[in-house]
């Protein structure tokens, strides 16, 4: 049971960690200006007046769409793996040494009483690779949301408050940008030496 717990736990924390984080940080201003909106609404005040439930629900629907929105993200940060970062490092090495090596990285197993501590390593670099790529995308799109949400609602953010959170977004998205461009190096390093690591426990 202890060991169901244990498992489950760390799925938890992965979860929140790759996607809900994501979902949140990209459209935190729409959830401002969307429950400002909400709240000013004479039927929403006389429904919620005595009704907690109500508040409840309100707050559920608006978590599932942050961790909904959070998986898109995902599947856009993979997209840039895959379409930016992995093809801009293929350039960077022997043709066809990058394709070879995630074959025969996808060839390896390991007895589980034998597996390598790199295999571990790997596993957790990953995780953090695609979080700062997840969080690279949420940025943007929280960028893009700050700028619509300070349209419509000029009020609810300052030009100091917006000007602020865009500096602080675009170096963020540069610094991100540049450390992706360093995991995806060693990454392939990585996959290497698992690789080396496969072959002497065969041997």
């Amino acid at each position: 049971m202890e060991e169901i717990k244990n498992a489950f736990d760390g799925k938890m924390e992965k979860t929140v960690l790759k996607l809900f984080f994501p979902g949140l940080l990209a459209t935190w201003s729409l959830w401002i200006a969307l429950l400002k909106y909400i709240s000013s609404q004479p039927i929403w005040k006389e429904l919620s007046k005595e009704n907690e439930l109500l508040k409840i629900v309100l707050l559920l629907t608006i978590f599932i769409v942050i961790y909904g929105i959070g998986h898109l993200i995902m599947k856009l940060a993979l997209r840039v793996e895959v379409e930016l970062m992995d093809k801009w490092y293929e350039k960077k090495i022997a043709k066809g040494e990058f394709e070879t090596v995630w074959n025969n990285y996808l060839k390896t197993s390991f007895e589980s009483e034998k597996l390598p501590v790199i295999i571990r390593y790997y596993s957790s670099f990953i995780i953090s690779y695609h979080f700062e790529l997840a969080c690279m995308v949420a940025i943007a799109i929280q960028l893009i949301l700050v700028h619509l949400v300070d349209i419509h609602y000029t009020h609810l953010l300052s030009a100091f408050g917006v000007g602020l959170i865009t500096i602080i977004s675009i170096a963020a998205i540069v610094y991100l940008f540049w450390e992706a461009r360093k995991a995806v190096e060693v990454a392939h390093q990585l996959r290497q030496q698992i690789i080396e690591a496969f072959n002497n426990n065969k041997g």
